[in-house]
């Protein structure tokens, strides 16, 4: 039985709206990607040292699986199915999804978001038409012929891709052992550049203390961020924790959402619920602080940092839900190519973050209440706290992480 290798870089989303209707569709396919999104991030966080940094970009690796299911039958679609939250019937999704996609590509002033799809096959072993055609109308799918029996070569022009839908931030994510064997090798690119709507003010940046989960034994310093302005912000009592959002460009599509623990609280218990909850309910707890204290001003203290993870998700995908897929014995691709069956060999993904006073560069429940703002609110990131990049107007996550250590944030962050 032949294999066929997965990969997935980087980053982000956008969208527009226009009819009710599609606007509904669009979310039932967002809803999917930020249910995957949360348990992804959960997931990942528990196979990993506690002290480690991540950066993830679940949209892509959700699309990649998404593309997958198009190809799989039985177990295997059944498994791919209840992960990702697709329904029976893919022709409506397949719609939605192309109408989200279209979406995330409005940029919007001040944010650049490019989205690349593609296909590696060997002419020896050419795509089924139907999966060709699917892949191609509704995922703008990318399709290269490749010989893998030159692996070099092979090898050069997948990364020379990569390097080049990311801007050169991503110049290596393929390894010669990646495509060993291979028939099909897809990637998913999503390169993200947002200046913040309010900028931090560089003269403000200092040397300040990170502490641990109880926020007083100090581990560390980061160089800290400072800024006031109406920020919109919100207490989450049923996570025990507060967030506020960072928007990017003009505001309305794009913002990170900041989430830092209340004393004594966990980050990994904040996860774990959060996992458990509809994040459309913070989404939309901030949008109405937004509108409730449009004018109030917060205090911010946020970390410059830069974090560059480099993950083989399989086990973590595993743990999921996502098994036969993985499995040569058990894996049900027969609708990829007419001329062997395939299994998937491994889910790769490199992700990149930079966060400074200008803005990011990414290149890869119901409950609650609202902090009264009787005195100026303050949300100080100065122990571990997790963020999510969030497309508002289609409600997607787009990028995800969390930073528990000040010594990896400037460095290389390797695990799983």
């Amino acid at each position: 039985m032949k294999m066929f290798t997965i990969t997935t870089v980087l980053l982000t989303i956008s969208c527009l709206v226009n009819t009710q209707s599609r606007q509904e569709g669009i979310y039932m396919v967002s809803n999917s990607v930020d249910q995957f999104a949360t348990k992804l991030l959960d997931t990942t966080r528990r196979n990993l040292d506690e002290s480690f940094n991540i950066a993830l970009s679940p949209y892509t690796i959700w699309t990649l699986m998404a593309i997958v299911a198009e190809g799989a039958d039985g177990n295997t679609l059944k498994q791919l199915q209840n992960t990702l939250t697709l329904p029976e019937s893919m022709a409506d999704f397949r719609y939605n999804y192309k109408q989200l996609a279209l979406n995330l590509l409005n940029n919007q002033n001040g944010v650049q978001l490019d989205i690349t799809n593609a296909i590696f096959v060997t002419n020896q072993y050419p795509l089924n038409d139907t999966f060709k055609q699917i892949t191609r109308d509704s995922y703008n799918v990318d399709i290269n012929s490749v010989d893998f029996s030159d692996s070099d070569r092979t090898l050069n022009i997948i990364n020379r891709y990569i390097a080049d839908a990311t801007q050169q931030r991503i110049t290596r994510l393929v390894n010669p052992d990646d495509i060993e064997q291979a028939e099909v090798f897809m990637t998913s690119v999503l390169f993200f550049k947002g200046k913040w709507r309010f900028p931090f003010n560089k003269t403000a940046t200092k040397t300040e203390k990170f502490y641990a989960d109880d926020g007083t034994t100090p581990i560390g310093t980061v160089e800290m961020m400072y800024h006031s302005a109406p920020f919109p912000y919100s207490a989450l009592t049923e996570l025990k924790s507060f967030v506020a959002e960072l928007p990017y460009g003009d505001g309305d599509k794009y913002g990170m959402f900041v989430i830092v623990p209340s004393k004594n609280e966990k980050l990994n218990n904040v996860l774990d619920k959060l996992s458990k909850m509809d994040f459309g309910v913070i989404i939309d707890r901030l949008a109405q602080a937004a509108k409730e204290y449009e004018d109030e001003e917060i205090d911010i203290y946020l970390p410059k940092f830069t974090v560059i993870s480099e993950y083989t998700l399989n086990v973590v995908l595993n743990q999921m839900g996502i098994t036969d897929v993985f499995n040569a014995n058990k894996a049900q691709i027969k609708g990829i190519t007419p001329h062997s069956d395939l299994y998937l060999s491994r889910m790769l993904q490199k992700a990149t973050i930079e966060v400074d006073e200008e803005g990011t560069v990414a290149s890869s429940a119901a409950g609650g209440s609202f902090a009264y703002k009787t005195m100026k609110p303050k949300l100080m990131a100065n122990k571990p706290f997790a963020f999510f990049i969030v497309d508002k107007l289609t409600r997607s996550i787009i990028f995800e992480g969390k930073i528990s250590n000040p010594k990896g944030i400037c460095a290389t962050c390797t695990g799983l």
